[in-house]
C-alpha cells in the first residue's frame, strides 16, 4: 500500500508531490483520479469509467483509453495506489491521504472545527460540472452544513461593540431603514468618522441571532478582498479569487446572513466585485459595508457619516463623546469642564478618531505634554484624515472639488456642474464627492446645497493656492456665480425673471465672499464684474444697503483708464486698479441702481452723469436709458428741475428707438415719476 502519496480534490484536483503530479498530467487521467476520489472505495467498472468521462459518445477504443488511464495513474501514484479486482476500479489509499476522505471522517467525528477548516470549493476542481461531480455532490451537500459552526453558519469575529455609541442615533436609524430595503448597504465618510463603530452598532442591534451576523476587516490582512472574507469566516483560504469566491458562495448558499464588510477602502475594486458575485449567488445575503468610497455595485444604498456638526457646542455629541471617554480613564468631568472640551473638541473639526485621541488632553491638560507620539495629536490626526480622502479623489473630482471649496458658503449641483472640468461628467463627479463622504447636503429646501466639511474646505483652498497664483479656478467659480446672478435680468431690455431671483439671492453670500477674496488677488476688474451681476438679486431682495456697500467697494478699487472728461476731481482714487470706462460705468450704474433711493441717485449722480456720457459714446442705449432713469430721480432730488428734463427728454428718445415692450414700460414709469420728479404739484394733485 502506498502510503506517502496525498491527492487532494478539494478546491483543485493534484497530488501534493511535484513529480507525482507532473507524471499525472494535465488530461484524462486527472479527472479519472477526481473520480476514484469521490467514490473513496466503491469499485467502477470498466464501463463505468467510460460513461463517467464520456458521457454521450465514447470513442470506439474508450475501453483501451480507460486501460491507459489506469496505468498512468499507478505510474505516477504507485502500482498500490489503483487496485482492479472482480468489482472494479478503486483508489487504495489511506483514509488520511485524500483531503475530502479526511473531511468525511472528521464531520462523522463530530470534528466541525477541523472539518471548516479543510473545506474549499469547487469540490473537484474544473471537473465541478461534469455528470459524475454533481451526482457525487449531491450526496455529499450536507457537509456543506456541517462544516459551519454550531448556529449553522461562519463567524470568524464577533460583533459586539465595547465602547458606548455617543450620539449617531439618526444615522443608525437611517442604516437599520437602509438594510430593510437593500441587501447592499454602504456606510461612506471619511477616514476616523466612526463608520466601523456605528456599522457594528447597526448590526448589534439588527435583532438577528449571533449566528445570522458575520463581521470581517479587510484592513486587518493582506491578499485579495474575497480571500480574507474567506478567511475571516474560518475557511481557508487559497489565495486566489475565484477558487475562494466558489468556497465562500458554497459555505453562505441560502442561508440568511448579515456580512458587516469592513474597511473597503483597503481594496476597493476588490470589495466591490466580491461583493456582487457574494450577492448574485447568496440570495439570503445582506451585506453592510463601510467605505470611504461607495462600492458602485448595483442596487447599492449609501448612507453618508459626517463628523459631529457641533464640536464647539458645550452640550454637544462631540463634547458628550470627549467625555464619556474621559470618564472610561476615571476622569470625573463637572459642568465647568464643559467649556473647556468644547475648545479641545472644535479643534478637531467634529472626526471621533480626532476626539479620541484629545482624551490625553482632556484628562492631563496638553496633548503636547502627555501624547506619547506627535502622531497621537488630534490635529495631526485630523490633517492625515484629510488628506487621505482628498487623495482618493479622481482627477476631474479633485479639480471641481477644489474649486467649489472656494464657495464658503456651499454650492449647489448646479454650481458644481458650472465649474467642472471641460470632458468630465458632472453627475460623476457629484456623485464621487458625495459617496466619498467629503460634501454633505442640507436636508430642506430645493435646490439642494451642498457643503464641504469646514477642515476639508481648508485643505482644497491651500492646495488651490499652491497650484499657482493664475487664479484660473477663481475665476471660474466667479463666472458660475455670476451666471447665477445675471439669470435675474439676463438682459436689461427686459424684466426680472421671478423664478430666478430665488436662487440668485441664495448665492448673495458667496458673491460678497468671492468679490472680496477676488480683489485680495488683484483682479479688480472681477471683482466689479461680479458685484454689478449681483445688483439685481440684491435689489429684489432688499438687501440695498449691503448691495451699496459691497458694489461701492468694488467701484472704488478701479479707475477709468483713459478717464473720461467731466469726472469730478476726488472721484477716482489714482492709485486704482485702471479698467476699460464701460467696465466701470457700469459699475457707477450698478451702486447707483441697488441704492433704492432718491438719496443714493443724488449721491452717485455726478458719477452717473459721466457713465452716461461713456455708454452714449460706445453705443450702448440700454444702458444708458437706465442711467438716464437714475439721473432724472437724481436730479429732481436735488432740485434741479431743467436736468431732469433733459434726462427725461433722453429717456424717451432712447425708448423709442429700442422699441420694446420693457422700455416703454420703464418710460411710463419716467412719466409718472415725472410731476414728483420736477415739483409739478399741479399735475401730481389733478391726477390724484
Amino acid at each position: 500500500m502506498t502510503t506517502a502519496v496525498r491527492v487532494r480534490v478539494l478546491g483543485r484536483v493534484e497530488v501534493d508531490d511535484a513529480d507525482r503530479d507532473q507524471a499525472v498530467g494535465r488530461g484524462q487521467a486527472r479527472e479519472l483520479l477526481a473520480l476514484l476520489a469521490g467514490r473513496r472505495g466503491a469499485p467502477l467498472t470498466t464501463g463505468d469509467v467510460v460513461d463517467a468521462l464520456w458521457p454521450e459518445h465514447p470513442p470506439a477504443t474508450a475501453t483501451t483509453i480507460v486501460h491507459g488511464l489506469v496505468r498512468r495513474l499507478r505510474a505516477a501514484l504507485g502500482a498500490e495506489a489503483v487496485v482492479n479486482d472482480a468489482m472494479g476500479y478503486r483508489l487504495e489509499l489511506p483514509a488520511d491521504a485524500v483531503d475530502l476522505w479526511a473531511l468525511v471522517d472528521a464531520v462523522a467525528a463530530g470534528d466541525h472545527q477541523r472539518a471548516r477548516g479543510a473545506w474549499r470549493e469547487p469540490v473537484f476542481g474544473v471537473y465541478h460540472d461534469r455528470a459524475w461531480a454533481r451526482a457525487a455532490l449531491a450526496e455529499l451537500d450536507q457537509l456543506r452544513g456541517l462544516t459551519a459552526d454550531a448556529t449553522g453558519l461562519p463567524r470568524g469575529r464577533q460583533v459586539a461593540p465595547v465602547t458606548r455609541l455617543v450620539g449617531r442615533r439618526r444615522e443608525l436609524a437611517a442604516v437599520a431603514a437602509a438594510t430593510k430595503r437593500s441587501r447592499l448597504v454602504t456606510i461612506v465618510g471619511l477616514g476616523g468618522v466612526g463608520k466601523s463603530r456605528l456599522a457594528l452598532e447597526a448590526a448589534s442591534e439588527s435583532g438577528r441571532p449571533p449566528g445570522e451576523v458575520a463581521h470581517v476587516d479587510l484592513g486587518t490582512a493582506v491578499g485579495p478582498a474575497i480571500s480574507r472574507v474567506a478567511t475571516d469566516l474560518g475557511v481557508t483560504a487559497s489565495g486566489e479569487p475565484q477558487w475562494d469566491l466558489r468556497t465562500v458562495t458554497s459555505v453562505i448558499g441560502a442561508r440568511r446572513l448579515l456580512l458587516l464588510l469592513d474597511g473597503c477602502e483597503h481594496e476597493h475594486a476588490g470589495a466591490a466585485a466580491a461583493v456582487e458575485a457574494l450577492l448574485a449567488a447568496c440570495p439570503g445575503l445582506v451585506v453592510l459595508a463601510t467605505s470611504r468610497v461607495a462600492l458602485g455595485v448595483p442596487g447599492e444604498h449609501v448612507v453618508p457619516l459626517v463628523p459631529f456638526a457641533d464640536p464647539g457646542d458645550p452640550r454637544g455629541h462631540a463634547v458628550e463623546l470627549l467625555i464619556d471617554r474621559a470618564e472610561a480613564l476615571g476622569l470625573t468631568v463637572g459642568p465647568d469642564d464643559r467649556a473647556r472640551l468644547a475648545a479641545i473638541s472644535a479643534r478637531t473639526a467634529g472626526v471621533p478618531l480626532a476626539l479620541e485621541l484629545a482624551v490625553t488632553e482632556a484628562v492631563f491638560g496638553s496633548a503636547h505634554d502627555a501624547a506619547p507620539a506627535p502622531q497621537a495629536h488630534p490635529e495631526q490626526a485630523l490633517s492625515e484624515v484629510v488628506q487621505q480622502s482628498i487623495g482618493g479623489l479622481t482627477a476631474a473630482a479633485s479639480t471641481a472639488a477644489r474649486r467649489t471649496a472656494l464657495l464658503v458658503h456651499g454650492f449647489t449641483p448646479a454650481l458644481l456642474a458650472a465649474v467642472c472640468p471641460q470632458g468630465s461628467s458632472p453627475p460623476g463627479v457629484l456623485h464621487e464627492l458625495l459617496a466619498s463622504g467629503l460634501v454633505s447636503a442640507q436636508l430642506a429646501g430645493l435646490p439642494r446645497r451642498l457643503r464641504f466639511l469646514d477642515p476639508i474646505r481648508r485643505r482644497l483652498v491651500e492646495e488651490e493656492a499652491a497650484a499657482g497664483p493664475n487664479g484660473a479656478a477663481l475665476a471660474a467659480v466667479a463666472d458660475a456665480v455670476a451666471g447665477v446672478l445675471r439669470a435675474v435680468r439676463p438682459d436689461l431690455a427686459g424684466p426680472t425673471v421671478p423664478s430666478a431671483i430665488e436662487p440668485a439671492v441664495a448665492e448673495l453670500p458667496n458673491t460678497e465672499a468671492l468679490v472680496e477674496q477676488l480683489g485680495a488677488t488683484g483682479d479688480h476688474r472681477g471683482a466689479l464684474r461680479l458685484a454689478v451681476a449681483g445688483v439685481d438679486a440684491w435689489y429684489e431682495a432688499g438687501g440695498w444697503a449691503r448691495g451699496t456697500a459691497v458694489t461701492s467697494a468694488a467701484l472704488a478699487a478701479v479707475r477709468p483708464d483713459p478717464c473720461p472728461p467731466g469726472l469730478p476731481a476726488g472721484a477716482v482714487d489714482a492709485a486704482a486698479a485702471p479698467v476699460d470706462p464701460v467696465d466701470w460705468a457700469w459699475g457707477a450704474w450698478a451702486v447707483g441702481c441697488v441704492g433704492a433711493t432718491y438719496e443714493a441717485n443724488r449721491r452717485e449722480y455726478d458719477r452717473m452723469l459721466v457713465a452716461a456720457d461713456v455708454t452714449r459714446t460706445a453705443g450702448l442705449p440700454v444702458l444708458e436709458a437706465h442711467l438716464r432713469l437714475r439721473l432724472a430721480l437724481g436730479a429732481g432730488y436735488r432740485r434741479d428741475m431743467a436736468a431732469a428734463g433733459t434726462h427725461l427728454a433722453r429717456l424717451r428718445e432712447l425708448v423709442e428707438r429700442l422699441d420694446s415692450d420693457y422700455g416703454r414700460l420703464m418710460a411710463s414709469h419716467a412719466e409718472a415719476l415725472a410731476p414728483l420728479v420736477l415739483g409739478d404739484l399741479d399735475t401730481l394733485m389733478g391726477g390724484m
